[in-house]
């Protein structure tokens, strides 16, 4: 019996313990394959669910359309009202590339790129599928593209741009069924003739042309390489707006041409060598600003950003219908200017220029570049300039008015100003005193700028500007700022809608010129107007009627004439100190921002660089910096035509307030109306006190005259306050008889005159009057009357009743007539008596000239009026006064 058999049934139980050590990895090996067998059933599902999850995805594939695989589906593009006006470059020249015109080193370079094993693959690479799925894995899905060039053709032509797997799915499938039915050539064909390359070129003809201006069959290795690397991003490396980006990627084309075997070392690094900027040569600006090439620019960006295209240049191929701000009157008037001679006479100037809504922010027209370029990078975008004194309403009186709620008469010091130890100047290099914010803005001086932002606080003066949509760098954030010295300039289009706030009763709108897309598909999206609120109205108002200032009296009023109401102001900024003596003090940028009721404008002007190709400096003299405020007239009037600009209206918060020149006071109602300024002040602020310098002149108190019958003559003698004669008051002294007309005897400092000969029987109206010459100011007159005595001549006694310069006496020839008054030779009576003497001969008038009415032989010195008159000697004189 063998040792490994039980005997007994004992010995059985016995063993049992030692087989059961051995149950474990038996249980184990079942359990793996009952898994191994689920995982089997559960693959067999999953594949079958997914196979036919992909078969319905294909199912859903769109047909190998012949017309979709030649042609791009170009995006239409409408203006404001809605008309079409073009297609995306649908008036541009589209040179089609036959593959045998294009030469084998430019074919080279886009395999070595694109696609390396392209003449292998059957229309998808599962090689690089793989590669691109551990980079999705660990990268997240679309970190990268497994897409072959045969891929490619079926996503630009059939498909979408969005990344997902129902689309992967569908081209794949498509690329299988593309090779098919093309041979490669035809596929490498289309691919180069649909691929965008930037700058509007769609294909590799139209791009040989661009950029070079060559026929592609001429194109060499370098110029090649620079193509074939354009695809992958067309904005981001455009050899015009990025030429070191530009050349960097064509660097890589060149390594994996040498890579793969397409070209040696030597070649690679012969091609390395040459920069970018040496052969590239953009086409005629002139060309495309035909059709609106400027506007488009923006237009691209801002609709790629609404439809979520990564790269702005998928809008030309996407077939949208692109409804934009554009109005085509305001564009031709800011084409016709810039793009011209006409205004601009030097030809290297560059402009940027963007109008604006006033009320809702829609850009209307966009000018930018006049030599090199049709981008809109000087509109949109600027590097390393600034907006000059432009800023000021932004950064110091907006802020001031708005957080300090100063009137516009109020008085900043224009005294010498030195912070952290630099002087700052103004323009002129002068010092004005105390002087309004009114005329400081208008004027455009800087050191009272400085200090109301100094006043308003620099932090408060920052958050004015953000919520107009500018920006400032904290970094280079000082008081320099204050005055438009800035790091990194706003761009024209954040100063149009920042100062059409200004003009919006502080309702500040973001700019922008796409209204809604419509894709192919039906789908629509719109703009979402946000207006928000950055100031109060008074701030706007107030803000508002001084720059009006500036084009009525101030720094633009010989440029800006316009027959609606407008505001704006000018901006000059000098070359930084780096620039060296030769530039020194010379205008490198030159501004005008101004905005009516309906358009805000900004428009800049200077050199794009310091020198010209022959190393002449280059910078705005006297006349051409003053071509922004040129430009601005004439294009405000020409886009305004159809428009009704009307004035803005002073709101309930806003009051009117007359100050008196030179006092900064308010004007009393004795002040001359030549001397009195309408300012504004925030309603419910403290206001200044009524000015008394043009107060009305007392009236001459306690006039009195005293008739002296025997010498015909009255005494005048009036009063008037001390203080007002240290002034230098005199008195000017009037009369009238009988009712007529005044006219004036004499003027005089003295309170006191006599006047002699006066006519018998005569009404005397005496006037005086306070006269303040300096002032050109004249009292109210006071007046009194004196009535002469008539002259007693004729019969019997007669007696004359005086006292009040009234007298009457009758006679004959036989008896003597008597009387108070005083008598002339046009008495009436004959006398055989005596008219009584006078009470002897009066001496010459201290004062003037005398003269007797009465006897024809006596002459004192006749002056041809009706009596003399003089002044009453001191009491310390004897002389008689006459």
């Amino acid at each position: 019996m063998s040792d490994n058999k039980y005997s007994s049934r004992q010995q059985r139980r016995q063993g049992a313990p030692s087989q059961k050590k051995k149950t474990p990895n038996t249980q184990k090996k079942s359990l793996l394959k009952k898994i191994t067998a689920l995982l089997l059933i559960f693959g067999l599902i999953g594949v079958t669910a997914g196979a036919i999850a992909v078969f319905a995805v294909i199912s859903q594939s769109p047909e190998l359309d012949p017309k979709a695989l030649d042609t791009p589906a170009s995006s239409k593009l409408f203006d404001k009202d809605g008309n079409e006006f073009g297609m995306m470059f649908k008036n541009e020249k589209r040179i089609k590339a036959p593959l045998d015109e294009i030469p084998q080193v430019m074919k080279d370079a886009v395999i070595a790129t694109e696609d390396v094993r392209f003449y292998d693959h059957f229309g998808i690479d599962v090689r690089r599928i793989g590669g691109a799925a551990i980079a999705n894995v660990t990268g997240g899905f679309g970190s990268q593209g497994g897409s072959t060039i045969t891929q490619q053709v079926i996503k630009n032509a059939l498909l979408t741009k969005d990344k997902n797997m129902t689309r992967k799915i569908k081209e794949a499938y498509l690329a299988v069924k593309l090779e098919q039915r093309y041979s490669k050539d035809q596929i490498l064909e289309m691919y180069l003739n649909k691929i965008y390359f930037g700058e509007g070129a769609y294909g590799i003809g139209t791009a040989a042309k661009t950029y070079f201006n060559k026929d592609i069959q001429d194109l060499e290795l370098h110029e090649a390489a620079l193509l074939a690397g354009l695809p992958k991003a067309p904005s981001s490396y455009s050899p015009i707006d990025y030429p070191e980006k530009a050349e960097k990627r064509r660097n890589v084309v060149l390594s994996q041409m040498a890579k793969y075997g397409f070209i040696t070392e030597k070649q690679k690094e012969e091609a390395s060598s040459i920069p970018v900027t040496e052969y590239v040569k953009e086409s005629k600006p002139e060309e495309k600003q035909k059709s609106y090439e400027t506007f488009k620019a923006q237009v691209i960006k801002e609709a790629a950003k609404m439809a979520g295209f990564e790269d702005p240049g998928e809008v030309y191929t996407a077939g949208l219908e692109i409804h934009t701000t554009l109005d085509p009157n305001a564009q031709n008037a800011v084409e016709e200017a810039l793009y011209t001679n006409s205004i601009i006479k030097e030809e290297n100037i560059q402009g940027g220029i963007v109008l604006t809504d006033t009320k809702t922010g829609a850009v209307r027209a966009i000018g930018s570049g006049r030599k090199n370029t049709a981008s809109s990078f000087y509109a949109t975008q600027m590097d390393q300039r600034q907006p000059g004194s432009a800023i000021k309403p932004i950064l110091d009186y907006g802020p001031a008015i708005e957080h300090l709620k100063w009137p516009t008469y109020k008085k900043v010091s224009d005294d010498k100003l030195v912070v952290n130890g630099h002087e700052f100047h103004n323009w002129d290099r002068k010092h004005h005193g105390d002087v309004t914010i009114r005329r400081a803005l208008y004027d455009s001086y800087n050191l009272p700028a400085i200090r109301t932002w100094q006043e308003v606080g620099a932090d408060k003066a920052k958050d004015f500007a953000a919520k107009l949509g500018i920006e400032v760098d904290d970094k280079h954030y000082s008081p320099a700022y204050a005055i438009g010295g800035f790091h990194k300039s706003p761009s024209p289009m954040e100063m149009a809608a920042a100062y059409g706030a200004f003009g919006n009763k502080g309702v500040y709108n973001k700019p922008f010129t796409v209204t809604k897309i419509k894709f192919p598909d039906g789908r629509v999206i719109e703009h979402k107007a946000d207006p928000q609120v950055a100031m109060e109205e008074y701030t706007a108002y107030m803000v508002t009627d001084m720059l009006k200032d500036v084009i009525t009296k101030g720094t633009a009023r010989q440029h800006v004439n316009l027959n609606f109401p407008v505001a704006g102001k000018t901006g000059t900024t000098n070359y930084p100190a780096e620039y060296g003596e030769e530039f020194k003090g010379k205008t490198r940028d030159a501004w005008f921002a101004g905005y009516s009721s309906e358009l805000s404008a900004a428009i800049w002007t200077g050199y794009n660089d310091s020198k010209d190709d022959e190393g002449n400096p280059q910078y705005l003299t006297n006349e051409t910096d003053d071509y922004a405020k040129l430009l601005f007239n004439d294009i405000m009037a020409k886009a305004s035509a159809d428009l009704e600009n009307s004035d803005w209206k002073r709101p309930d918060s806003v009051i009117e307030v007359p100050i008196e020149k030179g006092t900064n006071k308010r004007a009393s109602e004795f002040t001359p109306k030549d001397q009195i300024i309408k300012e504004l002040a925030v309603k419910g602020t403290d206001l200044p006190d009524v000015s008394k310098e043009y107060n009305k002149l007392e009236v001459p108190q306690g006039l009195q005259a005293d008739y002296d019958e025997k010498k015909k003559e009255a005494k005048l003698k009036w009063k008037y306050p001390k203080e007002q004669l240290e002034k230098g008051i005199t008195f000017k002294v009037l009369y009238s008889i009988d009712g007529s007309g005044f006219q004036e005897l004499t003027k005089q400092k003295e309170m006191e005159l006599v006047v002699q000969n006066l006519s018998p029987g005569a009404n005397y109206t005496f006037a005086v009057v306070a006269v303040d010459e300096e002032q050109n100011k004249e009292s109210e007159p006071a007046t009194i009357q004196v009535q002469t005595k008539e002259e007693d001549s004729g019969e019997g006694d007669g007696n004359g009743n005086g006292g009040n310069g009234n007298g009457n006496g009758n006679g004959n020839e036989d008896g003597n007539g008597n009387g108070n008054g005083n008598g002339n030779e046009d008495g009436n009576g004959n006398n055989d008596g005596e008219t009584p003497p006078s009470d002897g001969e009066t001496p010459p008038d201290e004062g003037g000239n005398g003269g007797q009415d009465g006897d024809e032989d006596e002459d004192d010195g006749d002056t041809g009026l009706p009596f003399g008159i003089g002044t009453i000697p001191p009491p310390s004189s004897n002389k008689q006064a006459s």
